[in-house]
């Protein structure tokens, strides 16, 4: 559902530590469903790796922890969570209205320039063809730009930066349940529609949409169970 991409820092962004090269790689990993629910992740692995020692690797995984990603015990390790399908809709209607907060910021303070940027990555969306088979990559990429420029629109630093590992939780849970290519069809409609929003610069619209937006990809996470609903 950036400026480039909320789930791993580009490159030129900054010269990362060996620690953040380590977090940032079981991100990539775990959005992309390389590593599942409950899968146990070794230390002695990524220090391989990696090429680093095992402070710089802990100190990740530690991080990871205060994510939420994994969960670190004596005697068992690290392993990935395995949450439930009502803790993962629950999930979802903090990040929904956090997502919708920054929305309705969006619709007060964007530029022209930026509403400009959000319909060129929308137009990126909607020329995706079914028959690329780097289809999903491309939507998850792309989802991830357009929130981003939404986020940006809002100039709220602060808020955005607490809804970053949100959204690489969100991704996780997309790509270990529903997937992406189950999301392209209904995140179209959607982004319209909260673009609508933004561009008339109705606040209180631009939260509905956006919370709605979220709250529909709350119930492809997990289809047999009750979904969430906005209060």
């Amino acid at each position: 559902m950036v400026t480039t991409a909320l789930t791993l820092r580009q490159p030129w962004e900054v010269k990362l530590s060996k620690k953040d090269t380590v977090y940032d790689l079981v991100i990539k990993r775990l959005v992309d469903a390389t590593y599942k629910f409950g899968e146990q992740i070794f230390v002695k692995d990524l220090v391989d790796e990696t090429n680093t020692s095992r402070q710089p690797v802990m100190s990740a995984l530690n991080h990871l922890a205060a994510d939420g990603f994994v969960r670190i015990a004596p005697q068992v390790g690290c392993q990935v969570i395995n949450p439930s399908a009502a803790a993962i809709q629950d999930f979802y209607l903090m990040f929904g209205h956090m997502e919708a907060l920054l929305a309705s910021l969006a619709a007060e303070r964007r530029t022209e320039t930026q509403i400009e940027s959000l319909h060129a990555v929308q137009s990126d969306i909607i020329a995706l063809r079914s028959d690329d088979r780097r289809r999903t990559q491309k939507f998850a990429s792309l989802n991830q730009e357009f929130h981003g420029i939404i986020h940006e629109m809002a100039h709220s630093a602060l808020v955005a930066e607490r809804q970053r590992p949100n959204f690489n939780m969100s991704d996780f849970f997309i790509a270990q349940t529903a997937g992406f290519e189950n999301l392209i069809g209904d995140a179209k409609d959607d982004h319209r529609m909260l673009m609508e929003a933004i561009d008339q610069g109705d606040a209180k619209l631009a939260y509905e949409v956006a919370l709605r937006h979220i709250l529909n990809v709350a119930k492809k996470t997990a289809p047999d169970r009750p979904h969430v609903k906005a209060n």
